[in-house]
């Protein structure tokens, strides 16, 4: 997400030709005066000023003792954007903010104005992204719709359509698979997609659908499966209890390396652009484009 407000900012303007955005996009992003909301909130924990000095005072362990306190996820704080959407989901409470000089307005408004159009982008995202936080944790298998929807308004006031959309209250659809499955979307998939839209410039975007075997199968393309492969360190995250199980497959690891680094070094890749009206997305495991669908989560963000 990092690079990808950073593809809008004025400030880098000139400063790189092309960028890898990956499991991220520019949707995560806080109003100013949302944030400052965190900033207060903290100060408050820390028993100092929200201010510059404020915080020059504190030592580094109190600090980050506060910060995870405030991260956890029961702790009460609304940091929903003016249009009433939590842009992160829950998953993180510190992310970049807009309203200020390094983003003056939110990165989907800055690329609709032309911001990054002269840099290429390649851009994608994880097929289950949301299994990571919801498989190991039992969500997935075992939360209830009542909860489901409670959860998700937290984040979003259309929170009950929007489950429907993805099937809730359907014979044989679990409530916490279907509220997987649209956090997927919601935090991930679909703001990557919308971002590939609002890009003028060249514009790649690729699906990593590779299932690790973890969790009886049941771990999937979950968030961060695809870094080993990229950088081809899967013998990091390999073995019983690695990331991507005993035996992950070293050539599809080639295989998205050498994409990668043929993309840093000219700007070619082996599928075709991305627009709004050619839904391009290239599947990296099975090595095919498809034309991809709108997803339901479209009528409920930006």
């Amino acid at each position: 997400m990092a690079i990808a407000d950073l593809i809008t900012s004025p400030l880098a303007k000139g400063l790189f030709r092309r960028a890898i955005v990956q499991s991220g996009h520019g949707g995560m992003v806080r109003d100013i005066g949302v944030a400052q909301r965190l900033v207060r909130k903290l100060a408050r924990l820390l028993k100092i000023a929200p201010d510059e000095q404020g915080f020059r005072s504190v030592d580094f362990d109190r600090s980050w003792a506060a910060m995870q306190k405030l991260a956890k996820p029961l702790t009460r704080l609304d940091l929903r954007n003016p249009d009433g959407i939590e842009p992160v989901y829950g998953i993180s409470r510190f992310v970049p903010v807009y309203g200020d000089d390094v983003l003056p307005v939110m990165p989907l408004e800055a690329l609709g104005g032309g911001a990054g159009a002269e840099v290429d982008l390649l851009i994608g995202t994880n097929s289950e992204e949301m299994n990571l936080y919801f498989v190991p944790t039992k969500v997935k298998d075992k939360l209830p719709g009542f909860l489901a929807k409670w959860l998700l308004g937290k984040s979003h006031p259309a929170a009950r359509k929007l489950l429907k959309s993805y099937g809730l209250g359907e014979r044989g659809k679990r409530a916490g698979a279907v509220f997987t499955e649209a956090l997927t979307d919601l935090a991930f998939r679909w703001p990557a997609r919308r971002f590939a839209e609002e890009h003028r410039g060249s514009t790649h975007v690729y699906e990593f659908d590779w299932r690790s075997p973890r969790f009886d199968g049941a771990l999937g393309a979950a968030h961060g499966m695809e870094v080993a492969f990229v950088f081809k360190t899967l013998e990091t995250v390999s073995g019983p209890t690695g990331l991507v199980g005993e035996d992950p497959p070293a050539e599809l690891a080639d295989r998205i390396h050498d994409i990668w680094v043929r993309f840093a070094r000219d700007g070619s890749l082996p599928w075709p652009k991305f627009d709004r009206v050619n839904r391009n997305v290239h599947h990296l495991a099975a090595d095919r484009t498809i034309q991809e669908a709108v997803m339901p989560a479209a009528p409920f963000l930006p």
